[in-house]
């Protein structure tokens, strides 16, 4: 078989993809950039309905714009993995 060489357009993606973390005005970010990142640790940590909107909010900024949904500083050790599968889940499927 033959393989073709790198997608250009991916390339011009990825080399305009930034990485931010929960600090950004994500709304007016999302405007000109495609993004990766965004969730608060903390609110992956706690998981409650504030972690649903947090969750929502990056996804409705970022609806027209490429965007990798990520968090802004990793997980924290004391993190449920519960908690990760729920954000996961809400990401997929919109529904906890």
């Amino acid at each position: 078989k033959q393989t073709m060489g790198p997608n250009e357009e991916l390339q011009i993606t990825v080399s305009s993809l930034r990485s931010l973390d929960q600090g950004p005005n994500l709304a007016e970010f999302a405007r000109k950039n495609a993004g990766q990142g965004n969730l608060d640790p903390l609110s992956l940590l706690n998981a409650g309905t504030e972690m649903f909107r947090d969750i929502d909010h990056i996804l409705d900024a970022f609806n027209d714009r490429p965007h990798i949904f990520n968090l802004g500083h990793g997980i924290t050790p004391p993190t449920p993995v519960e908690n990760v599968q729920k954000m996961i889940d809400h990401i997929a499927t919109g529904r906890i």
